[in-house]
């Protein structure tokens, strides 16, 4: 049988370290993924646009072993491979210690991804892993600009949790259209 889910809240942008969060309970950690070519860096996602400023500001004192920033790029996740002037960027969501991830949600209703900009996930135990590709040299600017939560549970009880299965795609988008749609 199934547990009910009961778990804790937090945003990346408040910076709560793994600490905080009691072990071996459930919790979701509110990410952002925001890269953009041919123009400035979009806001913040939905759960920091009250203080972008300060939601910034967290994320430069998070270790950047754990965060990627850059001038047109904030992704509270790991870059594994993105090379000079590539469109393509592939990374991770890391789970935290003593932790795995059992599923997640894109907040569709706050998302943009422009024209043929393109951003899949995939579910591992290990974290969420993704894949992007956002279009250099265009006379018009392309981003991916997205809020979504990561739902960790305890390691190895993901059997005991309605989580999504190891290898899964919780989205696969291409512009606007995401296929198969998880959302909050």
């Amino acid at each position: 049988m199934r547990n009910a889910l009961s778990y804790t809240i937090v945003f990346v942008c408040l910076t709560i370290p793994a600490t905080a969060v009691r072990a071996q309970e459930p919790f979701v950690a509110v990410h952002d993924f925001h890269i953009t070519e041919g123009g400035v860096l979009p806001p913040v996602g939905a759960a920091c646009s009250i203080d972008v400023k300060g939601a910034r500001a967290a994320l430069t004192i998070l270790d950047d072993q754990w965060t990627a920033k850059g001038g047109n790029y904030l992704i509270s996740g790991r870059v594994l491979q993105h090379k000079g002037d590539s469109q393509e960027w592939r990374g991770m969501f890391d789970a935290i210690k003593g932790y795995e991830v059992c599923s997640a949600e894109l907040n569709y209703a706050n998302m943009s991804i422009s024209g043929e900009s393109t951003f899949n996930v995939g579910i591992r135990r290990a974290g969420l892993m993704f894949y992007a590709v956002v279009p250099k040299h265009r006379p018009e600017r392309h981003w991916i600009n997205a809020t979504f939560a990561i739902r960790y549970v305890p390691a190895g009880t993901a059997d005991h949790y309605d989580c999504q299965a190891d290898g899964s795609h919780p989205w696969l988008c291409k512009g606007q259209n995401c296929s198969p749609l998880t959302r909050w």
